[in-house]
Formats: structure tokens, sequence, C-alpha cells
């Protein structure tokens, strides 16, 4: 693989320091990552941004972590309140979980919260 494709941007996953030092790298990875996915593809329903994804689909964006790893770190945002899911599939029988990151927990955190999830 060439220096280039090794560095180049689009590949990059960036956090914040602060956050990671909070909560975890894992986690803070994840959130990042996440936020980053409902910049670019979120979709508004009942007044979030979501998206949608299963384990599989996060395994193959996030191929460093084991789709049992990914699963304990987003139950446990789940759990703290960084984030929520929730199924808003046309099918019952789909069982993709949509997902949204809680900003107003990062409010009540940080004391300037203006991007603080991907500015350094």
């Amino acid at each position: 693989m060439e220096l280039e494709t090794l560095l180049d941007q689009n590949y990059s996953l960036g956090f914040n320091p602060y956050l990671a030092e909070t909560i975890g790298i894992p986690k803070a990875l994840m959130l990042a990552h996440l936020h980053s996915t409902i910049e670019a593809y979120g979709m508004e329903r009942d007044g979030r941004d979501w998206i949608y994804s299963t384990y599989d689909q996060l395994h193959t964006q996030l191929p460093f972590w084991s789709k049992r790893t990914i699963k304990r770190i987003i139950l446990s945002l789940e759990k703290e309140g960084f984030m929520v899911s929730c199924n808003y599939n046309n099918s019952i029988m789909d069982k993709t979980k949509w997902y949204s990151i809680c900003y107003e927990k990062y409010i009540d955190m940080c004391e300037d919260p203006d991007g603080f999830l991907l500015d350094y």
C-alpha cells in the first residue's frame, strides 16, 4: 500500500482528546464516527438526526474492532446516555438499528460544546 493511501484524510478518524480522556478512546472514536456519518447521511425523525446501520456494516467501516467490541461500545454509550437507538424500519422483520447522538449530554459535560466532537 502506498504512503499516500495510508495517510489519506478520507480514512482519518478524528476525535476530541477531552472526550477521550473523559469517556475513553473507544467510545470517543465511535461517537466521532457516528457524528461524521450523521452529518453526511443523517435523516431527521422525531426532532433528531439518525443514521441506521448493522453491526456488520459498522465492522466494515471500523475493521480494527470485532463486531462484539462494536456492540459492547454502542451498548455502553446508550447506557451512559451518549446515544440512543430505535427501529424506524418499515418491516418488523428488519432489525437494523437507527442511532442518534444525545448532544444534550455533551452540553452538560463540556464548557464549550460548539463542535467539540471533532475540533481540537
